[in-house]
């Protein structure tokens, strides 16, 4: 048995279809293949700006889906 706990009401990405990112830190389970990789989109400006986004994403693509929250939390 296995007890998942979120922040707020949780999303269902289906990935099939087309590349999906999710925030690592928002994500809570997702399918055993493919596993993710992980995005990064870092760049030196984002150093001075502090609302830069995320400098890394998981990356899905592939037969699955991918549970996420709608905070980071």
């Amino acid at each position: 048995m296995v007890a998942v706990s979120d922040d707020g009401p949780p999303t269902l990405l289906n990935y099939s279809r087309q590349p999906t990112f999710v925030a690592p830190q928002a994500a809570i389970c997702w399918s055993a293949n493919p596993q993710p990789q992980i995005k990064s989109d870092f760049k030196m400006g984002s150093l001075m700006d502090h609302n830069a986004g995320e400098y890394f994403q998981l990356a899905f693509h592939g037969p699955g889906s991918a549970v996420a929250q709608p905070s980071e939390g």
